[in-house]
Order: C-alpha cells, then structure tokens, then sequence
C-alpha cells in the first residue's frame, strides 16, 4: 500500500524516504522502504533505489545526484541541511575560537541519534576531524563525549584512538553514562514510565515492564 500523504512526516520528522505500509490484522505496519521495484518504474537495479515524491511534479522519482560548482562549503550545505551558512560559519568560528583560547577545550557531545542515519560513520569523522584539528582531543574538558554508548561504530579501532586521547593515556574508563547515574543516583526507584508504552504493538505480551530490566538485559 503506497500512502501519499506526508502531512504527518513533515510535522513530525525529518524522515527522507518513503515506506510501504503492510496490513498486519486490524492495523498498517511500517514495511520495507519504498523503492522503484514496488512502483515497476523501468531501471538499472530497482530493487535497491529508494524514492522520493517530487513537490513540483507530484511524481515519484529516483534521484540522481546534483551538480553543485562548490561541494562542501557552508553555501553547499545549505540546501541539504537546512541550516543557515551563516549559522555554520558562526559556530566553527566559535568553536575553533574557543579552542584556541583555551588550549582545546572545546567539545562535542553526542548521542545515538546520527546512528540511526545511513552513513553515520561518516557523521563520526567529521565530528572527529573537527576536534581533531582543534586540538581537542586528550584535552579534560574538550574532546568528543559520547554519552550514551550501546553503539557500533565501523572504524572502532580508529575511533576510540582519537575519542579516547590514547596517545595520552591508557587504559582508558568508559562508562554508559546514562544508565550509570540512572541507577547510581536511584533513579530507578521513582521511573514510574512503563516501558509497554514504548513497545512495537505486533511486540506481544510477556516483557520486562520496567527500564531497569532492559538496562540489564543489555548488559
């Protein structure tokens, strides 16, 4: 089932694909992403291009890349992000200013959200590089803080070299820092959110209800 209105998408997410929505019972499950294939559109590889509704044409269509005379400057990343060049400017100023001033502490935090993205790896590397070129990294208080930690990165030998300042120190403490003070602060004792409400309604019954329960699973 190809549903076309997006009204809700674009209100609440910044979503960029299309999804097929499959009958399970009563209700409409999120499936697979919507590619040429489903559409029978005629080319190379269809079952692996994804699709995109066209605002001027109201057309699907399969993207084909852009010509841009200037390819990774603050005007270029405009148009993809949607962030003023003038904002990105300001902050890699203020960022490198910052640095400079006091001896690398500047830093970035980061959570899980770039892992849900195709090519977080590389969302990585440029967080990496720009401490990195900064002189951020090894720096107590400056650096990269990742502060949650359950995730896998690619280039993990690469990435904890730099993350973790190991030319400076080793062996490194890391600690999930979320579910550390969650629990050493007692948190878990007043968390009346029931995870229930959190679960995928195909999940079915018979699971843990309490966080603390899945943060010991993890483990």
């Amino acid at each position: 089932m190809v549903q076309t209105g997006f009204s809700y998408s674009k209100q609440f997410t910044d979503l960029p694909f299309a999804v097929v929505l499959e009958p399970v019972g009563n209700t409409l499950v999120s499936g697979r992403f919507l590619t040429a294939a489903v559409l029978g559109t005629e080319t190379a590889n269809p079952r692996w291009k994804t699709v995109f509704l066209d605002n001027i044409t109201k057309n699907w269509v399969v993207p084909n890349g852009y010509d841009d005379p200037a390819p990774f400057t603050p005007a270029w990343q405009e148009a993809i992000t949607g962030v003023p060049l003038q904002d990105a400017i300001r902050v890699a100023r203020e960022f490198a200013e910052n640095a400079e001033k006091t001896h690398g502490k500047s830093m970035i935090f980061l959570g899980a959200g770039t892992n849900h993205w195709y090519h977080s790896d590389m969302i990585y590397r440029a967080i990496i590089n720009l401490t990195t070129l900064c002189g951020c990294q090894g720096v107590n208080g400056g650096g990269w803080a990742h502060y949650v930690g359950q995730e896998k990165v690619r280039p993990q030998a690469s990435w904890a070299q730099l993350a973790f300042g190991l030319d400076w120190s080793r062996p490194p403490r890391q600690q999930n820092g979320t579910s550390f003070f969650y629990f050493a602060t007692d948190q878990w004792r007043y968390d009346d959110s029931n995870a229930e409400t959190l679960l995928w309604p195909m999940a079915g019954p018979g699971r843990p209800a309490h966080m603390a329960d899945y943060n010991v699973i993890a483990v």
